[in-house]
């Protein structure tokens, strides 16, 4: 994660990541994409996948990533990151931009 510094240090892309759960739970609407991405790194589990295909919502399908993403560790944050940041470069953009100010 480049140039994302507050107060002098550099927060890890799964520390980004876990800080701003509550808002891409929000306003990430397409999901099943990242699982995809995800799931072809072999960084999410058939079982986690299956659960994040099956919610109904973006919001929940997104909860359900997040908790396999939490057991999955901080190489699967990091690659969720990466998709992420393919996927919804404005979102992100905006994101860090927030966390400078």
């Amino acid at each position: 994660m480049q140039n994302m510094e507050i107060d002098g240090i550099a927060p890890s892309v799964d520390q980004f990541v876990d800080s701003i759960r509550d808002q891409l739970i929000q306003r990430v609407s397409l999901v099943m994409p990242l699982a995809d991405v995800l799931k072809s790194k072999e960084m999410l589990q058939k079982e986690a996948y299956a659960i994040i295909k099956a919610e109904k919502t973006p919001q929940d399908k997104m909860r359900a990533l997040y908790d396999a993403l939490d057991t999955e560790g901080r190489a699967a944050k990091a690659a969720f990151y990466e998709a992420l940041k393919d996927q919804n470069p404005h979102l992100v953009k905006e994101l860090v931009n927030g966390m400078l100010r």
